[in-house]
């Protein structure tokens, strides 16, 4: 009975949320068609305000978008981005960025403090010729169409987690292809390629002596972080495969707690080398720290998606989002995922757990993560591209 009852509390909010998404999709659709982007004027100067009020992972994805805009139409772009505070230090180092609106959005933030006030005045220095909406809320909304200015944006795309309440009731994933996030900010800017510019950079080749595995142990929230003990577990089996391998443990200075624990789990198996380093980086040094490792591995998460980015060789471990949408692109890539028919979910929680770990994380094992990295240590790894 309590399944049942817990299967019914989800199911049921499964199918409001994706209900809401499809709402909006078609609201943006709607908006768009009375209010298209103008055409360009040879010569003349572009506002644009991107609105991207996702975390860390979205704003590395969305990093190509700055790029390729700026490439396209040069000075004469003034690109104003409206993005959550957790990702200033990245805002700040990117340099086709003229200025930046922080908004902690009381949907979409995870900063302490549950949001902050709307920034009205900061919008009112510019006049904008479009806004190209790639998370946004509803005060964004009611703000862009008071003053109706042109909007460009993905929320037209179909998204699977608008059919996940589907494969509940069929128990059967959906076969519907859907598009990489990339592939979306193409589609948007037809006049610019951002996926073209999110190619892996060449890796710095690794120090003499020791080969650092960096393993991030940080996660969005809680469905999708794997317990301690088996982070403890791929330590071990890692820093036993040879002699000249250390393992890096990073993650926010909010983990420094558990990276010890995962440490000292590990040493209690025989592991050395496996050092804590939560808390000890900048978010913008780690793009070096990446480049310089023999292997990055992690679940879904902003640094993943920069060690991509970087070129680290790099395993993906995914479970309730879609690897299609926002899988981690680049050289030397391989994704764990076990495709559940429940998954990807909207991560309010697990249909088949009460708390913790979703089951498709659970279901990914320390053993099978290692066997993966063996290959990709031992050069016997098959890349995706």
């Amino acid at each position: 009975m309590r399944q049942l009852y817990r299967y019914a509390v989800f199911f049921s909010r499964t199918l409001a949320l994706s209900s809401g998404s499809f709402t909006q999709s078609l609201l943006h659709a709607l908006y768009e068609r009375h209010y298209p982007a103008r055409k360009r004027k040879a010569g003349g100067e572009i506002n644009i305000l991107v609105v991207q009020l996702g975390q860390i992972g979205d704003f590395v994805l969305s990093a190509p978008l700055f790029e390729a805009l700026k490439s396209t139409y040069g000075k004469r772009l003034r690109l104003t981005v409206m993005t959550d505070s957790i990702n200033k230090d990245l805002a700040g180092m990117d340099m086709n960025i003229d200025k930046t609106v922080f908004y902690d959005s009381p949907r979409y933030s995870r900063v302490k403090g549950g949001g902050s006030v709307f920034p009205y005045e900061r919008l009112k220095e510019g006049r904008f010729d479009e806004v190209i909406w790639l998370r946004g809320d509803m005060k964004v909304f009611i703000w862009m169409a008071s003053r109706r200015v042109p909007m460009k944006s993905i929320m037209k795309f179909p998204n699977p987690l608008r059919s996940s309440w589907l494969a509940l009731i069929t128990g059967r994933p959906s076969k519907k292809k859907a598009m990489h996030y990339l592939e979306t900010l193409d589609e948007v800017c037809k006049d610019a390629s951002p996926s073209g510019l999110f190619r892996a950079k060449a890796s710095n080749a690794p120090a003499a002596g020791m080969r650092e595995v960096m393993i991030h142990i940080g996660s969005g929230n809680a469905l999708r972080r794997w317990p301690e003990e088996r982070f403890s577990k791929l330590c071990s089996l890692l820093a036993g495969l040879s002699p000249d391998i250390s393992v890096s443990l990073i993650g926010s200075k909010e983990d420094r707690q558990a990276g010890e624990r995962i440490a000292t789990g590990a040493a209690a198996n025989g592991a050395q080398g496996v050092s804590n380093l939560c808390g000890a980086f900048m978010l913008t040094d780690l793009y070096e720290r990446f480049r310089a490792a023999s292997l990055y591995i992690g679940f879904d998460s902003g640094p993943m998606h920069m060690a991509a980015s970087a070129g680290a060789p790099l395993i993906a471990l995914m479970g309730p989002q879609s690897p299609q949408v926002f899988g981690p692109r680049g050289q030397n890539v391989k994704v764990i995922h076990k495709g559940f028919p429940c998954s990807p979910c909207w991560q309010f929680g697990c249909v088949r757990n009460d708390n913790g770990a979703g089951a498709c994380v659970l279901a990914i094992t320390p053993e099978e993560v290692f066997r993966e990295a063996r290959a990709f240590l031992e050069g016997s790894a098959s890349y995706a591209h």
